[in-house]
């Protein structure tokens, strides 16, 4: 069943929000987005599957949450875009990111665990694609999960633009700055300490792994929140993935194809109210049936 949803600004009326264009006005923060950002075609849902299983059980999940920023909320931000490497594609790819949010006491932010990634490379016929599918080493995942995401909260109803960057550190600006490449590498991180540079992501085929630095950028709309607080949901308009190999067990693992957004599918955030003691193991148990009755 569909839990009905209000846009979260709709949720608390103070008079600053009551200008909110998901209430009905045009704000001038809204307007400058919208210039920035033209709200994308509606989501080909057909097209663009989200990774859920409709037969996989559910279990409890617990959690009390009472508005946007209060309790705890497991999280995953779904992004659909094309890559064509060598010229092979285009192919489809879809990367899921999972994190358990937990939001400070001020409500000023959420903090976000990394929890993990899960990758699809289908071809136009959604025929999996092996060429070039990634896995990511738990070594990998667990030390990029020692650096929380700040999710940060705008006046209690939105979320703030992010930036969020693997296997390099000290960008004065951390949404322009050159990412390090391997001819230049400048601010290069070995996160994982593995001793390799940047962080290690296995390569499927050709078998091998990449060592790369990685910059994901999220702008966020407004999200809806459910009338029970259970869901918070949005588009994520626009998002950027940028990705350069500092290294390779193999030369041939060392070209990075860039990552273009798909125009009907754009991306999704999705929060879950669960329970304050809710783990990342828990969440990768669950990621199946978790998110499946988020309302769309």
């Amino acid at each position: 069943m569909r839990v009905p949803t209000l846009p979260a600004a709709c949720v608390r009326v103070p008079a600053a929000l009551l200008l909110l264009a998901s209430c009905g006005w045009k704000s001038d923060g809204e307007a400058r987005l919208e210039g920035l950002y033209p709200t994308p075609p509606p989501r080909d849902a057909a097209a663009c599957p989200l990774p859920d299983d409709p037969a996989a059980a559910a279990t409890p999940v617990g959690g009390s949450c009472t508005r946007l920023a209060k309790g705890a909320r497991a999280a995953r931000i779904v992004q659909f875009g094309t890559i064509n490497p060598m010229n092979l594609g285009p192919w489809n790819l879809r990367i899921v990111d999972s994190f358990v949010a937990v939001p400070v006491a001020d409500g000023s932010s959420f903090h976000m665990t990394f929890c993990g990634q899960d990758t699809s490379l289908t071809d136009a016929d959604d025929r999996p694609i092996a060429m070039g599918a990634t896995h990511m080493p738990d070594a990998t995942r667990d030390a990029i999960a020692a650096h929380d995401v700040v999710l940060p909260i705008v006046e209690g109803a939105s979320f703030g633009r992010v930036a969020w960057i693997w296997g390099a550190k000290d960008l004065a600006d951390p949404f322009g700055d050159p990412l390090p490449t391997e001819a230049e590498p400048a601010h290069e991180w070995d996160e994982d300490a593995d001793g390799h540079p940047g962080v290690t992501v296995g390569v499927l085929v050709p078998q091998g792994d990449r060592y790369m630095a990685r910059r994901s950028t999220w702008t966020f709309r407004t999200p809806a929140i459910s009338l029970d607080s259970a869901w918070v949901t949005g588009t994520v308009q626009p998002f950027a993935v940028e990705e350069h190999a500092l290294g390779a067990s193999t030369d041939a693992l060392k070209t990075v194809a860039p990552i273009v957004p798909r125009d009907k599918c754009g991306a999704l955030v999705q929060m879950r109210c669960v329970r304050d003691s809710y783990s990342c193991a828990d969440l990768r148990r669950d990621a199946a049936w978790l998110f499946r009755d988020a309302p769309q």
